[in-house]
């Protein structure tokens, strides 16, 4: 297979998975998507903006658009700072209203914030994947960050007027009681002020040290009617929340 650094991993409306080396952290044990990048070289800025390229001439009437790459937009050693700025600039030129990006606490400051709100004067919204409101758990699960990371990257970006987004997981490993997990971590978002939360339902996602937990019999995943019991709790004290069960009902062929 041959191997270009000017095409996405993936792309569907709304939305375009960038094709760049793998998140630098790598080491959350649930996590499989740096096995998407097909590429250990940055891509230049030239080949970032021919990926857009492609998303744009599949799709041009989109007002929204979120942006993956495996791992953070911040992160120097996947996106160069000049890169970040030539794709928010083409975007802006797109007339896009709204941007999503997604990053690892540590990554966010409000010099590389500052980089991209010069060129983009619409709706910018950063996501970070905290998981849990937990940090026994999150020291399980190696995520590498605390909570009060989370809180400083999120007092950044309040204090710059930017939206912020929170993903959890529902019924990850390590959990004792996967409702009152979900529960006491929506709770812990909303108080901290997230603009947006998203929670998905944990699953065992293919060479990942949680996939091995499962076959151990050290971790069950959720059923869907489980998830979708815990999400009603969730729904009645934050009614805004987006869920997705979709990789949870795929692993048990639902």
């Amino acid at each position: 297979m041959e191997i270009t650094n000017d095409k996405p991993i993936r792309m569907w409306p709304g939305t375009i998975i960038l094709q760049s080396p793998p998140c630098s952290w790598d080491k959350c044990i649930f996590c499989g998507f740096s096995k998407d990048c097909l590429t250990s070289v940055q891509p230049s800025t030239r080949e970032f903006l021919k990926q857009l390229d492609h998303y744009f001439d599949t799709y041009d009437d989109e007002e929204q658009i979120e942006i993956y790459n495996s791992g953070s937009f911040f992160d120097d050693e996947q996106i160069s700072a000049e890169s970040r700025v030539a794709i928010i600039r083409r975007l802006s030129d797109e007339n896009i209203k709204g941007i999503t990006i997604e990053s690892r606490p540590e990554h966010i400051t409000k010099e590389k914030l500052k980089s991209l709100t010069r060129e983009f004067k619409g709706k910018l919204t950063v996501a970070i994947g905290l998981e849990i409101a937990d940090d026994t758990i999150l020291k399980k699960l190696n995520k590498g960050f605390t909570l009060e990371d989370v809180e400083n990257a999120y007092c950044i970006l309040d204090g710059m007027g930017i939206s912020s987004r929170v993903y959890l997981l529902v019924g990850p490993p390590f959990v004792n009681d996967p409702k009152e997990s979900a529960l006491n971590s929506v709770r812990y978002a909303k108080k901290i002020g997230f603009t947006e939360m998203s929670l998905i339902g944990a699953y065992p996602m293919e060479n990942t040290k949680g996939k091995r937990l499962w076959e151990n019999g050290e971790w069950l995943p959720l059923k869907k009617a489980d998830f979708d019991g815990i999400i009603r709790l969730i729904l009645e004290i934050e009614p805004k929340v987006d869920y997705s069960s979709e990789g949870l009902e795929g692993f048990w062929g639902n």
